[in-house]
């Protein structure tokens, strides 16, 4: 598998070169907007695995300073999943030690001094960003994983979500939570009756529209795209608009023409790292939900048979395409009249190549 330094396109990982980062531009300024409010909100940014959430606070902590007229503002990014807080104190102590990393807080002496409390508790935590605020800083905290937290209820449990409501509530600093799900369904399951819940916007990231999906396959520009057209406009049939999957798509095609693979062979290799998306909502078959087996033969066909139409376009330009077309075609007759014989997991086998 080729390494994420060697290839243009990097799925699965989140993008933390803002250079690299590609449209949102919605959801940015509605963002931006709260942060810039006289009384500002924090903000719930909410999607799937794997929609860019992650990508999206890392461009917000690095360039959400930009145009900031006040020059109080700066941004910082923690994942609470890297950080790994067991507790209440572990929580504060990576919020400020984040606060300590960022170059301009470096450079204010007074300012790192007030957190350097060890253990740093909720009552200490409050005290030096109340000192803060006075010097008219005001901290904007991007905070990945949020839902990480939910794991250790026992030890930050109501309690913890009012002491957090305080310090956002006095405008003390702002956060940028995502979650896969809403605060407010964490709330629910749990049983937590604390206001932290009930503050602040909730921003869903979905699918990239049109032109989103376009300047992602186009890059590094529309007149320099890595990808040929009719390879973006494959990955678009791969990948709809999922971020992920467009960047898997473009990757796998990319790698398929310095290569000198085949459109198959990419295929291939999408369905192989697709895998754990085969059941998304954004995935074009939705057989897979029927009962009893029938969603899952019925998609192990089609796959099959699309598997059998890329050959047969390649079975016009070469020798080795011929070869392939009969193969998979003899296969598929095969198969077809004796699908009793083989046992369910041969089908999620051939369900993965051919997709």
């Amino acid at each position: 598998m080729t390494s994420p330094s060697s290839t243009p396109f990097i799925p699965g990982l989140p993008i933390e070169d803002p250079t690299r980062f590609v449209g949102r531009k919605a959801e940015l300024q509605r963002i931006i907007s709260r942060i810039q409010d006289a009384l500002p909100t924090s903000i719930n940014v909410v999607g799937d695995d794997r929609i860019g959430k992650s990508s999206l606070l890392h461009y917000l902590s690095r360039n959400g300073e930009e145009g900031d007229s006040s020059h109080n503002r700066f941004f910082v990014y923690l994942s609470l999943e890297t950080a790994q807080c067991q507790n209440e104190s572990e929580f504060y102590e990576a919020i400020a030690q984040t606060f300590l990393d960022h170059p301009w807080v470096q450079q204010q002496p007074i300012l790192r001094e007030s957190l350097k409390i060890r253990p740093l508790q909720y009552h200490s935590f409050r005290v030096a960003l109340e000192w803060w605020q006075a010097q008219h800083v005001f901290p904007v905290i991007c905070l990945d994983d949020f839902d990480v937290l939910f794991q250790q209820t026992h030890q930050m449990g109501n309690g913890f979500y009012d002491d957090l409501y305080q310090l956002l509530n006095q405008n003390l600093m702002m956060m940028v939570v995502a979650s896969r799900h809403a605060l407010s369904r964490y709330a629910r399951l749990h049983g937590f009756t604390s206001r932290f819940f009930l503050q602040g916007s909730v921003i869903h990231l979905g699918a990239l529209n049109h032109d989103e999906t376009k300047q992602l396959l186009q890059w590094p520009a529309a007149d320099r795209a890595l990808l040929s057209w009719s390879d973006q406009q494959t990955a678009k049939e791969w990948g709809k608009s999922h971020p992920y999957l467009l960047q898997l798509a473009a990757q796998c095609l990319w790698e398929a023409r310095e290569q000198n693979k085949s459109l198959l062979w990419a295929k291939r290799q999408f369905a192989i790292q697709s895998a754990p998306f085969a059941h998304s909502k954004l995935h074009p078959y939705s057989w897979v939900h029927l009962p009893f087996g029938i969603g899952t033969t019925l998609q192990w066909i089609c796959n099959l048979g699309e598997g059998i139409h890329e050959s047969y376009r390649y079975s016009k330009s070469s020798v080795h395409g011929m070869l392939t077309f009969t193969i998979l075609l003899s296969l598929g007759i095969v198969l077809f009249s004796q699908a009793s014989a083989f046992p369910p997991e041969f089908f999620d086998f051939l369900k993965a190549l051919f997709h």
